[in-house]
């Protein structure tokens, strides 16, 4: 069965929360290896998200990183709209 490209967006928004989680959990326990590859993995997802057409409205503050650690294109792209 072929996915619909809102449901694969909405699997792959559903893994930016987990992967943002797993993200606080991972630095609050100091694990700063596994946290940098978490960040590698989101950014990822992220990208594939953008190359969908998903510009991130409507991203849940549970779902983000820190700005730093956010895509600068994102955080770029909501600069210019607000």
């Amino acid at each position: 069965m072929k996915r619909s490209k809102d449901n694969l967006i909405d699997e792959l928004e559903l893994q930016l929360a987990k992967l943002a989680n797993q993200w606080r959990r991972q630095h609050s326990d100091n694990q700063l290896d596994a946290s940098q590859l978490t960040v590698k993995e989101y950014h990822l997802i992220f990208k594939r998200l953008w190359e969908l057409g998903w510009d991130g409205e409507g991203l849940l503050p549970d779902s983000e990183l820190p700005n730093d650690l956010m895509p600068k294109y994102y955080l770029e792209r909501w600069r210019k709209s607000s």
